[in-house]
């Protein structure tokens, strides 16, 4: 059954996987690394503009990936994510520690993964049939929580004594997503010929 499925599907199943894995390692525990840095009370209310600011980037993301395309949207998000990566591994070096610039980081990347979201599982059901579509959703599934269950158990472990170590990790991880979707997913959805007329937010509310 899986080879049945289209190529696509796949390569996005073991990127998401990848992807996945890379951000269990740290963002579940950023909490406390804000914490520490800050108070209880500036870390939930930075934590709580993160969600936000995701789900909006979402929304967008739903509409962006309609009139770019799907795999224009995925490049674009994986190289934000990459940046975003390298900056957290530069806000933490040993001779020096910027705790608001990993926020920043931080912040960027999940705008980057909120665009990333909409444009692979619309990409997902443009390549599926029916036939093939619960195969197919119960295999992401389980490969997104077996993703996330290394990721913490590895993230919670080496956490608190090897926070740089982990970030290393993520942007390795994050060069192999970005190379992987480059080179290995073709695209499911032409972009619109009229740009530019469609990108404003006026357009999503619309929509």
């Amino acid at each position: 059954m899986w080879k049945n499925l289209h190529p696509n599907i796949r390569k996005r199943i073991q990127i998401e996987f990848l992807s996945r894995l890379g951000s269990s390692l740290i963002f579940p525990f950023m909490s406390i690394y804000l914490f520490h840095a800050y108070n209880a009370q500036i870390t939930g209310v930075l934590m709580m503009i993160n969600i936000i600011i995701s789900f909006l980037a979402g929304i967008y993301g739903g509409y962006l990936t309609d009139v770019f395309g799907r795999r224009r949207l995925l490049l674009f998000g994986e190289f934000i994510k990459l940046l975003a990566s390298i900056g957290i591994v530069c806000a933490n070096l040993p001779v020096y520690h910027f705790p608001w610039l990993t926020f920043v980081m931080m912040f960027l990347g999940n705008i980057a993964s909120g665009l990333i979201s909409p444009a692979s599982e619309a990409m997902l059901i443009d390549v599926s049939t029916e036939k093939t579509r619960a195969f197919m959703y119960a295999i992401n599934y389980w490969a997104n929580n077996l993703a996330l269950m290394i990721g913490m158990i590895i993230g919670g472990w080496l956490f608190e004594r090897h926070f740089l170590l982990l970030t290393t990790i993520l942007v390795i991880i994050n060069i192999s997503s970005l190379l992987l979707t480059k080179y290995l997913i073709t695209e499911t959805h032409e972009q619109m010929v009229n740009i530019k007329c469609h990108v404003g937010f006026q357009s999503v509310f619309h929509s």
